[in-house]
C-alpha cells in the first residue's frame, strides 16, 4: 500500500478514537477528499485490524464508528516536527501576550514529553532544538498588556455557565463603572477582549480585558440567544469597534493590483479581476476608521466605489474621536 495511502488510514484511525461521537463515512469523504467507495474501504481496513470498532447509529440515523480508548496506544507516537510545532505555537502565543492559553499549552508539551519513552525524548529534544535555533518570529512593538489571571477564571467560568457576573472597568483614566453583563466571548488581539451583553443598554459590549478592575459573580443566570455566532459578529466589523455594517467596494488600479490580489482584508471577500487589469474587492462590515486607516496605506492606488459617501463618512467619524 502507497505511504500516503497508508497515512491517511492511521489517521483515520486516530481520529476514530479521538472522537466521542464516532466518523461516519461522509465525515472521512470530506476530511480526506475521497469517494464514498474509498472511504468505505478506509473504514473496512481498519475493522479488519481493529476488531474492537463499534458502529453507532447517530443523529438522523447516520452510521458512526468509534475505537475504544486504548485501541491505539502502541501507535500513537510523536515526531521533532509536531512537537517543535507545539513550541513555536507557545513562542507565539507568549508574544501576542496570551499568556494563559501559553501556560497551558506548555503544560500539555510537558505531558507529551512524560508520555514518551526516554530514549525517545532525548532525540526529538534534540532535533527540536535545532528547528527551534532556525526559526524565528519578526518581532513588532507591542503594548504590554497585564490581565489579572483570578478575572481570566472567573469570566471563563461565567461565560460556560451562562453566568451573570458584575464587571467593574475603567474607561479612562478616572471614569470607573459597575454593570451587570452577560458574557458571550473573547476575542483576541493587539489587546484582549470580553464580549458581553448589556441586558440594560440592549447591546453587545467589547471589554478590554487589562481594564477589568474587578469582577463579582451573581446568582443570576442567562439563556444564551441562540442566533450568536462569535465569527458572524465578528465580521460584522472590520477591526473591533461596534458599527452598522455597509457595503464595501474598493477598487485597486492596475499597478497595485497583484499585491491586493495577495490581501484578506476580510474573511468574507469577494475578489474580481477587471479587464484592464485592475482589482475589485468587496465585502460588508463597519467600522470607518479602521477601514480608512487600510485605505491610506494604499494611497492613490484604491479608489472607493461603496459606499459612496465615504469622505463624509470618514470625516463624521473622526469628529467622535
Amino acid at each position: 500500500m502507497a505511504y500516503e495511502k497508508m497515512h491517511n488510514i492511521f489517521d483515520l484511525a486516530i481520529r476514530m478514537q479521538s472522537s466521542a461521537e464516532g466518523i461516519s463515512i461522509a465525515d472521512v469523504m470530506q476530511q480526506f477528499d475521497v469517494s464514498r467507495r474509498t472511504a468505505e474501504r478506509m473504514r473496512n481496513f481498519i475493522r479488519e485490524r481493529f476488531p474492537q470498532l463499534t458502529e453507532t447509529i447517530g443523529e438522523h440515523g447516520v452510521k458512526r464508528w468509534h475505537l475504544p480508548y486504548g485501541a491505539l496506544k502502541n501507535y500513537i507516537s510523536f515526531s521533532a516536527e509536531e512537537i517543535s510545532t507545539l513550541q513555536n505555537a507557545l513562542r507565539l502565543l507568549k508574544h501576542v501576550q496570551l499568556c494563559e492559553q501559553s501556560r497551558t499549552l506548555a503544560g500539555l508539551l510537558t505531558k507529551l514529553k512524560a508520555m514518551m519513552r526516554p530514549e525517545v525524548c532525548c532525540r526529538i529534544e534534540t532535533d527540536t532544538e535545532i528547528m527551534q535555533a532556525s526559526e524565528g518570529y519578526l518581532f513588532r512593538p507591542v503594548q504590554k498588556i497585564e490581565i489579572n489571571p483570578r478575572h481570566l477564571a472567573l469570566l471563563r467560568h461565567a461565560v460556560t455557565a451562562c453566568r451573570k457576573i458584575r464587571l467593574c472597568w475603567a474607561e479612562t483614566n478616572t471614569l470607573r463603572k459597575w454593570q451587570t453583563l452577560c458574557p458571550y466571548a473573547f476575542i483576541y488581539g493587539p489587546k484582549h477582549h470580553l464580549i458581553a451583553y448589556s441586558e440594560k443598554k440592549r447591546e453587545f459590549l467589547y471589554v478590554c480585558l487589562s481594564d477589568i478592575i474587578d469582577i463579582k459573580e451573581t446568582d443570576s443566570y442567562f439563556i444564551r440567544n441562540g442566533d450568536f455566532c462569535l465569527e458572524n459578529h465578528c465580521c460584522e466589523n472590520f477591526g473591533l469597534f461596534r458599527e452598522p455594517a455597509f457595503e464595501n467596494e474598493w477598487l485597486f488600479d492596475a499597478r497595485s493590483a497583484a499585491a491586493a490580489k495577495n490581501y484578506i482584508f476580510h474573511p468574507r471577500q469577494q475578489v474580481r479581476e477587471n479587464p484592464n487589469g485592475s482589482l475589485t474587492v468587496s465585502f460588508r462590515a463597519g467600522g470607518v476608521l479602521e477601514l480608512d486607516r487600510c485605505l491610506y496605506g494604499w494611497g492613490p492606488h484604491v479608489k472607493v466605489i461603496k459606499p459612496k459617501n465615504w469622505k463624509h463618512m470618514v470625516r463624521e467619524a473622526k469628529k467622535h474621536v
